[in-house]
């Protein structure tokens, strides 16, 4: 990436927007590693990245603050994949990433540790100005040029790149002997001193996932091709944080519309037409009184899921509304899954609660009856638990 390129990106409005989450000491938040070719920095991460945070509250970790002369890429990438937290991997799969030794060997890396690869696949294949489609693969595949694996071109890590690329192919070959040994033979030896083009895609063509749609932007493949992996997978399900999405006004405004047509002449209410008195400053005020109480009533249920759960859930479980049977029933993880969609049970006592659980659940505890309970904090939006939020809901409406 040249200098004005880099410019560009660290200037981009949406880059400076996205939050990334590292492996840290104490940092207990699971997230998604992206793998991606440098020069789709735009696509790749402004676009489907930001889309994947600000919609849906995808935890992330990519190298963004890989500027710093004295930061090694390989160090910097293997500490953060190998993380217990980074739970999967996103790979951008085209002709770029395919025709690279640093996604290669990222790549490689993750099948190394066995991390859960969600693939993004595009079209290899180019249509030129004749309008005649060229074969993108054998493109790569006939390409003899070196794509800069062990040369020295400024780059101060090169050696070191060098020999990790080496000690992960040779890790790939020793990771299943049936499936990648016989047919990655004399794809890439570590005694050249050379990884061509050639190379890097005939080892892509063999290790590459399959089997998966091309890339749409569409809310259908975002969820069924990587929402959905990743939240049906109990190691990888906890990589989403609501608070991560784009803040959005989602409580309903009374329509002042609504409340001047209750005083200006006939409204239609159950098939019959009421005729408004002719005091039209009393029917003006009792509309407006019947507003106010109908938002009232009706405004929480347009707050986040998550807001929800921490203010209108946590006052009813705490009143007398709630009973020591639904307190039971709640402390039950099958009848958490079956009313709730979740995971955790809603309600665990503090005395009770195992220390890795913690960070499922709200800090501060609920008091019922001599009890204290942590309230389980696992909410999620509807683009990713669809009928979540609807289920919370109903439940409160029953007891309210």
């Amino acid at each position: 990436m040249n200098k004005e390129e880099y410019r560009k990106r660290m200037e981009n409005p949406k880059y400076k927007e996205l939050i990334v989450t590292k492996a840290e000491k104490n940092i207990d938040k699971d997230y998604v590693f992206i793998s991606y070719r440098s020069s789709n920095w735009k696509r790749d991460l402004t676009e489907i990245t930001y889309k994947l945070q600000k919609e849906y509250g995808l935890r992330v970790y990519f190298d963004k603050e890989f500027a710093k002369e004295d930061n090694i890429w390989v160090e910097q990438f293997e500490e953060n994949m190998r993380s217990p937290r980074c739970k999967a991997v996103i790979c951008f799969f085209d002709k770029g990433y395919c025709s690279s030794y640093a996604t290669l060997l990222e790549y490689m890396f993750a099948l190394n540790q066995g991390k859960k690869i969600i693939p993004i696949n595009f079209d290899f294949d180019e249509i030129d100005k004749n309008g005649e489609k060229k074969d993108g693969w054998k493109e790569l595949l006939d390409n003899s040029s070196s794509t800069g694996l062990g040369e020295d071109n400024g780059n101060p890590g090169w050696e070191e790149e060098k020999g990790e690329f080496d000690e992960q192919f040779e890790g790939l070959l020793l990771l299943d002997k049936e499936k990648y040994k016989a047919s990655l033979k004399g794809k890439y030896k570590n005694t050249f001193k050379i990884l061509s083009v050639s190379d890097c895609a005939k080892i892509f063509k063999v290790i590459q996932p399959k089997n998966q749609g091309v890339y749409v932007d569409s809310e259908d493949f975002y969820r069924q091709f990587i929402i959905e992996k990743l939240l049906n997978d109990e190691e990888t399900k906890n990589v989403f944080d609501e608070q991560l999405m784009e803040e959005k006004n989602t409580v309903k405004k009374v329509s002042t519309d609504k409340i001047k047509s209750k005083a200006s002449g006939a409204i239609k209410n159950d098939d019959k037409t009421l005729i408004l008195s002719e005091n039209k400053d009393c029917d003006t005020a009792r509309a407006t009184d019947e507003a106010h109480k109908e938002e009232s009533l009706t405004k929480w249920e347009d707050y986040k899921i998550g807001e929800i759960a921490k203010k209108i859930f946590r006052e009813l479980i705490e009143s007398d509304k709630v009973s020591s049977a639904d307190i039971e029933k709640l402390q039950d993880k099958e009848y958490s899954l079956k009313t709730f969609q979740s995971s955790f049970p809603i309600l665990v006592r503090t005395n009770l609660i195992q220390e890795d659980k913690k960070i499922r659940y709200y800090s501060t505890p609920i008091e019922k009856d001599g009890n204290k309970y942590y309230l389980c904090s696992q909410w999620y939006p509807e683009k990713i638990k669809k009928h979540q939020k609807e289920m919370l809901v109903k439940w409160i409406k029953e007891r309210k």
